[in-house]
């Protein structure tokens, strides 16, 4: 049973989104950001930075949407969903084509699946939960080893994912056809985030030690381990990853600020200085903005902002309710 913390973060990374409509699809690949609105729950709204325009899509007929990704060519969308919150399906949207269709085979909770490189087939945790694949051409699913939240290396050959094991959690690293699995680590605590290095050497990842996430880093090959930023890197939460770069949420003096940290030069950069516990925090594709969400403890809401990496100054902000921001490809 996946623990407490880890459905709490699941739900979190997710809550409320998605589906079809007659509504027009536009925007540049890249500049475009999901969001939902406080009081349009059912509503998925697609904002492109570029035109300053907003793009909505009817929810309400296909059940509470739950979580979301975009395909890597930005023309799909997969889709978790559920009606009563114990059964969790998986559809697929073409943009294009404005087709819809449901994948007759449960998701193991709300988690989402990881797209190939040449977005022809899906990897997705169904029930047990099993890692299994997803043939677009023919919507034929196989379902193979044990294993949670799978993540394909940058040049598509290694696939990372977790599984548990009695009351700890293993990271392993497989062929991206799922074949010749290696396990890499095991730890007796939640592991969550895994990020791969750009040249695929490498896989970072938060460990809860204590309940208290710090930043790691593994070379898979050899199963060497360092401590990213050294040891008062503590207390990081979602956490993102572009190249060299990781953008994460720190509590530090009783205050949660956006931190960027280079591994280039080792260097941390605080981003915002207002202690409104951002969440959620997620680079642009190409790493000229970040999104993230904060507390605005005044109103009582939660509020998006997309801003520049390089500077303190919004370009886009709205009340949302528990989202999943993500860009498109």
């Amino acid at each position: 049973m996946i623990p407490v913390i880890l459905r709490w973060s699941a739900a979190l990374w997710g809550l409320f989104f998605l589906l079809i409509s007659a509504a027009r699809w536009i925007g540049d690949h890249g500049n475009a950001i999901t969001i939902t609105y406080n009081d349009r729950p059912q509503q998925l709204t697609l904002y492109d930075l570029s035109v300053r325009q907003h793009w909505h899509l009817d929810l309400s007929a296909y059940g509470v949407p739950i979580n979301f990704g975009w395909s890597n060519d930005g023309h799909i969308l997969a889709l978790a969903l559920t009606r009563d919150y114990s059964q969790f399906n998986l559809y697929l949207y073409d943009v294009r084509s404005r087709q819809m269709r449901r994948i007759d085979h449960p998701l193991h909770q709300s988690l989402l699946p990881t797209w190939t490189p040449d977005n022809q087939r899906l990897i997705f945790s169904g029930e047990g939960p099993q890692l299994c694949t997803l043939i677009l051409a023919t919507d034929q699913v196989t379902c193979h080893q044990p294993g949670l939240v799978p993540t394909f290396s940058p040049n598509g050959k290694h696939l990372a994912y977790l599984a548990s094991a009695g009351n700890g959690w293993q990271l392993w690293v497989s062929d991206a056809d799922l074949g010749n699995p290696r396990l890499i680590l095991q730890h007796d605590e939640l592991i969550t985030h895994l990020h791969w290095a750009v040249d695929g050497s490498a896989i970072a990842y938060l460990l809860w030690q204590s309940n208290i996430p710090k930043l790691y880093q593994v070379i898979w090959m050899t199963s060497a381990i360092t401590h990213i930023g050294g040891e008062e890197q503590q207390d990081i939460y979602h956490l993102d990853r572009r190249g060299d770069r990781f953008i994460y949420t720190k509590d530090q003096n009783g205050n949660s600020d956006l931190y960027l940290f280079d591994l280039t030069t080792n260097q941390e950069q605080q981003l915002t200085f207002d202690g409104q516990s951002p969440r959620g925090s997620v680079f642009a594709p190409y790493g000229d903005y970040l999104a993230y969400v904060s507390l605005d403890l005044g109103r009582r809401m939660q509020q998006l902002t997309v801003r520049p990496l390089s500077v303190d100054q919004a370009v886009y902000q709205a009340d949302v309710i528990s989202p999943v921001i993500l860009w498109r490809p």
